[in-house]
């Protein structure tokens, strides 16, 4: 056997016996490993080259591509595959909608032990219909029919006229268009703008049971509720208890939570308090004021949002629709959230929803006699920011879901029931948007 360096060369460098005896060690590894080249077992594996082309530009775009019926890759484009296969044969595979690929879709290859193989792949693009819209996500209906599939979309249609429209709600779409389909790809593009949406406004009541300035305050509610010209415009009011020192019998740990995030303590000073879509603060109830006087206080705050600079939404809410289930007593709806102007802090911008029960009754001690509520929130759900949602530039949207278990709430009237979508900014306390949904 002949080692890597001749053998004098080493031992002159050896200096001491412990060095002499590492030398040693280090010549016979060396002349083993020389001389053992020659049994090394062969390698396993070879590679493989997959050349992908395209007649026109796009046409593999978007293929996926299997090796042995597992993927390779989920989008594929024109370029070129390096692969390291074991020894054997291999099935490469390519799939995509409207698309034929030569010289097969499906063809095998056989790898050989530290072979280089190459293959070509060529996509053409059959009869087809490539659908877009300025805003993707609308649903698309060729010929009167439901595709199933949304913007943008590929789609294989016989030779001829057709007809495509789309539907997007929260969105207006340009007229249905004819489109000739022929051996290539036809592409029929549609305008989607989102609908503008008038902001609604909420009034939250910060009360309680034995609260002696509440009642009138929740009377003054009460009247906005009631007038159908403020309902239509989008005006809601709520009341979210306070824990009154722990004793109010209304509230719920979500709503002394809402409570606290407005920055009211903990105790029974300065109730009631009301918030205006997250702003304008009102403390108390001041001496002189009268259910009268509060109510047109309530609806100055509001104005604001609804006919005067406020009134532009960042955030449109459409589509809300909901249930209640008396027999598992859960509440659930969904709404579509769509972005009508860039959101300035999207990691702050939370979708809240919340439930509450009308006309919900209970003694107070401060009245000495039972005491009627209307619309007291039983729960709040924080759905997700509007960077969890994808909802950050203008035309950016999402179907939010949301579920509120009340079945440890049963024994307050499951009469007159509602659910609030909120849109609010977490920093600033603004509500963007606001809508309403009676359950029953």
């Amino acid at each position: 056997m002949n080692s890597l360096l001749p053998s004098s060369a080493l031992i002159t460098r050896v200096r001491s016996g412990a060095r002499a005896s590492w030398v040693s060690a280090l010549i016979v590894g060396t002349v083993l490993l020389a001389g053992c080249q020659d049994e090394l077992p062969p390698p396993t594996s070879g590679s493989l080259s997959l050349v992908v082309s395209e007649e026109t530009a796009g046409a593999a775009t978007g293929a996926v591509l299997y090796v042995d019926d597992v993927v390779w890759t989920q989008s594929m484009t024109s370029s070129t595959y390096d692969m390291v296969l074991p020894v054997g044969t291999h099935t490469i595979r390519a799939e995509k909608e409207c698309t034929s690929f030569f010289p097969n879709s499906t063809m095998t290859v056989e790898v050989k032990a530290g072979g280089q193989e190459r293959m070509g792949l060529h996509a053409t693009t059959n009869e087809g219909l490539l659908v877009e819209s300025t805003f993707p996500g609308a649903r698309i209906f060729v010929d009167g029919e439901d595709t199933g599939r949304v913007t943008p979309a590929t789609l294989c249609a016989s030779a001829g006229t057709h007809t495509v429209a789309l539907e997007f709600p929260g969105f207006a779409i340009s007229d249905p268009q004819q489109i000739e389909v022929g051996a290539s790809l036809a592409t029929v593009s549609f305008d989607a703008q989102p609908v503008a949406q008038t902001r609604g406004a909420i009034v939250e009541v910060l009360t309680a049971v034995d609260c002696a300035f509440c009642l009138p305050v929740d009377e003054a509610a009460e009247r906005i509720w009631n007038d159908p010209q403020r309902a239509e415009a989008g005006i809601v009011s709520v009341q979210l208890h306070h824990p009154w020192n722990r004793t109010d019998v209304l509230r719920t740990d979500d709503t002394e939570a809402r409570n606290g995030f407005y920055g009211f303590p903990p105790t029974n000073s300065g109730l009631p308090v009301t918030r205006t879509n997250g702003m304008f603060p009102t403390v108390g109830f001041p001496q002189g004021q009268t259910v009268e006087t509060f109510y047109e206080a309530m609806v100055g705050r509001i104005e604001p949002f609804l006919t005067g600079d406020l009134q532009n939404p960042a955030i449109a809410l459409h589509g809300f629709e909901g249930e209640f289930d008396s027999e598992t007593h859960v509440a659930s709806g969904r709404v579509r959230v769509i972005a009508l102007s860039d959101i300035s802090d999207p990691a702050s911008t939370q979708v809240v929803a919340m439930v509450y029960k009308n006309k919900l009754i209970t003694y107070s001690r401060q009245h000495r006699r039972d005491v009627e509520f209307y619309r007291v929130v039983r729960d709040i759900e924080q759905l997700g920011t509007c960077s969890d949602l994808g909802i950050a530039q203008r035309g950016d949207w999402a179907d939010v879901e949301m579920q509120f278990d009340l079945s440890g709430d049963t024994h307050w009237s499951d009469a007159e029931m509602g659910m609030i979508v909120l849109v609010q900014d977490f920093g600033t306390q603004e509500v963007l948007n606001v809508r309403h949904l009676y359950l029953r």
